[in-house]
């Protein structure tokens, strides 16, 4: 792009040699108005999926834990998975070792890139341990 001349934003976070503007949020405040809103909704037992490449994942993990810690909610180390990266695999593999250590969620904060993609390897996730879904049918 910079070869070019194409105008370009990068989102979120900068890269070293891209001489681009780049644009980010508070990804702590971000991460608590999300958990914050589970919260609201009556979830009490959040776990929280994230990859641990880029630093805004931890950023998240503040958020989250702020968010609890606000709402007199015990931070659990036990519901919080983190991944190599924010692939499909890495997220089937994070949903798996979270569903695997059998503690119990009501809701999932999951810290994804991918969209869609990445929403469905949780959905797969859960049917393959036979959880059920609100609003889903198992494929």
């Amino acid at each position: 792009l910079e070869k070019n001349d194409i105008p370009s934003v990068i989102a979120t976070f900068e890269k070293e040699r891209w001489k681009s503007t780049s644009i980010h949020i508070s990804e702590n405040e971000a991460a608590s108005v999300a958990v914050n809103h589970l919260i609201k909704l009556g979830h009490r037992e959040i776990a929280l999926l994230s990859g641990k490449r880029y630093s805004f994942g931890r950023q998240r993990l503040q958020g989250y834990m702020n968010a609890l810690e606000s709402a007199g909610i015990s931070y659990s180390e036990s519901k919080v998975v983190f991944v190599d990266s924010y692939s499909i695999s890495d997220g089937m593999a994070g949903m798996k070792e979270l569903l695997d250590r059998k503690i119990s969620f009501s809701a999932l904060f999951a810290i994804i890139i991918s969209g869609l993609k990445s929403r469905i390897f949780a959905i797969f996730g859960f049917f393959g341990y036979g959880v059920k879904l609100e609003g889903f049918n198992s494929p």
